[in-house]
C-alpha cells in the first residue's frame, strides 16, 4: 500500500484554545510515524526516542506539548518498553 498522505483531526469540544498545540502535537507526531515509518517496524522501543526528541523540538520552540511517554519511561526506556 502507498500512502500518499495523512491527516491527525482535533474535535474542538475536548479542548480549548489554550490546550489545542499541547493536544494536537503528540498524536501528530504518533500518527506520522505510522504512516511514515517502515510498516514491519512495530516496537515501540524503536519509536519512543524519536518522539522524545521530537517533543524537545517542540520545547525549544516554546510550542507547548502533553507528554509523548508517561515522564518514568523518559527516565527509564530500557524498563517501559
Amino acid at each position: 500500500v502507498n500512502v500518499l498522505g495523512g491527516e491527525v483531526c482535533m474535535w474542538g469540544e475536548y479542548v480549548d484554545e489554550g490546550g489545542l498545540d499541547a493536544r494536537v502535537w503528540p498524536r501528530a507526531a504518533a500518527a506520522g510515524e505510522r504512516l511514515w515509518t517502515d510498516s514491519t517496524i512495530l516496537k515501540t522501543s524503536d519509536v519512543e526516542p524519536r518522539l522524545q526528541a521530537h517533543k524537545e523540538r517542540l520545547e525549544a520552540r516554546d510550542i507547548k506539548s502533553d507528554a509523548m511517554t508517561p515522564a518514568w519511561c523518559a527516565q527509564h526506556a530500557t524498563k517501559c518498553f
